[in-house]
């Protein structure tokens, strides 16, 4: 997930939340986690917080300058005793604080589903 900041002005923090969709709640026996989260900055990468076993809460808390970005790459993993045929997917919110104190909020935005097959 990128975020581009298209104001005049920085971006102090982006709160994101990551959730399953309805679909996938309706699969218990799909077993996934999220075993990982890094926010790419200009000094490298770094850890997210927030990270849950199947929803997200990421504080990116790096300042965005205007017309710059920054991206956030989860991984996501499926348990060897996961159920199949079915579809893993998930939505998102975002709130974005300036440092001229507006903000900025939106969603959902869905990410692309992936399908967990029979071995």
């Amino acid at each position: 997930m990128t975020i581009t900041n298209n104001k005049t002005y920085d971006i102090w923090f982006v709160y994101q939340t990551i959730d399953p969709t309805w679909l996938t709640t309706q699969r218990p026996d799909l077993k996934y986690s999220f075993t990982g989260c890094s926010l790419a900055t200009a000094a490298g990468g770094t850890a997210c917080s927030g990270t849950g076993p199947a929803s997200l809460g990421a504080d990116c808390g790096a300042t965005i300058p205007p017309g710059r970005s920054r991206t956030v790459t989860l991984t996501l993993q499926v348990a060897a005793d996961s159920g199949c045929n079915g579809n893993i997917g998930f939505y998102s919110y975002y709130y974005a604080e300036f440092s001229d104190s507006t903000n900025n909020s939106g969603g959902p935005v869905y990410t692309p589903e992936a399908r967990v097959l029979c071995a």
